[in-house]
């Protein structure tokens, strides 16, 4: 998982050019995007498994750390893209990896959206060679399984 020091330099590095924050601005941003990922970590996607919703699904993008402890059994698809546009912070190759190792690892259908970048056309969306472009499992919901057998 990337530190706060890290994550403190990435934001930095982001926003010190072409949209300058307060001290106090910068420390709420990033306490929030290492609150983000502590989540994710530490029983965030239980909830997400435990809810009633027929796809439960991550979109981690756009994709600021590692997350090596996810726990991805039940859930259905995991969407991972860089950050784009101007200012746009790098997202690492090993993070993307970690991510979709966890995903094969769970039987969690991976989709890899983008490198990101300032032009993210050009940055692409291969990763270790190839696109990444698996979808969830549609499930029917209870009652209609319920109705179709009636």
């Amino acid at each position: 998982m990337a530190t706060l020091v890290e994550l403190t330099a990435q934001h930095v590095t982001a926003h010190a050019s072409n949209n300058p924050l307060t001290c106090e601005e910068l420390c709420k941003q990033i306490e929030k995007i290492h609150a983000s990922l502590k989540a994710l970590e530490n029983g965030g996607v239980d909830h997400l498994r435990d809810c009633g919703a027929h796809v439960k699904f991550l979109s981690m993008e756009p994709l600021l750390g590692s997350t090596q402890n996810l726990r991805l059994q039940g859930i259905d698809w995991v969407i991972v893209g860089g950050e784009s546009g101007p200012g746009a912070r790098p997202a690492k190759e090993e993070w993307v990896i970690e991510i979709k190792e966890q995903c094969l690892s769970a039987n969690a259908p991976f989709f890899f959206k983008q490198w990101g970048g300032f032009r993210k056309k050009k940055a692409g969306r291969e990763l270790e060679g190839k696109t990444w472009d698996q979808m969830p499992r549609i499930r029917q919901p209870q009652r209609a399984l319920r109705e179709a057998y009636l």
